[in-house]
């Protein structure tokens, strides 16, 4: 087993400018594939995530309606929702930009 990373630098890690990352769809969806769906451990590790953002369930609990808790919840599921979009769903490549000025001369 690994050392485990210290909770501040990996925060101010996280915090800091990603650069040229997120920019490029295709570089993301390509990322994140390989990241959880190459291995059995990124499998594990997504299912978690997604078991963790509540995706197989509804904003709702039984009980009395708690707005605040509902909203929090589908928040929740939002990003699990965004996951699964971002690994399933191949980018479209984007057409070329053509001119179609002509040049006065």
């Amino acid at each position: 087993m690994s050392e485990g990373i210290d909770p501040r630098t990996l925060f101010d890690t996280l915090a800091g400018d990603p650069g040229s990352y997120g920019t490029d769809r295709m570089q993301r969806y390509r990322e994140f594939r390989r990241l959880f769906l190459e291995s059995e451990e990124g499998r594990r590790v997504l299912h978690e995530i997604l078991r963790q953002c509540g995706v197989n369930k509804v904003a709702t609990a039984p009980g009395p309606v708690d707005s605040h808790r509902v909203c929090f919840n589908d928040g929740m599921r939002n990003i699990g929702l965004m996951l699964i979009g971002i690994i399933t769903q191949e980018p479209v490549a984007q057409p070329v930009k053509i001119n179609h000025t002509k040049d006065k001369q």
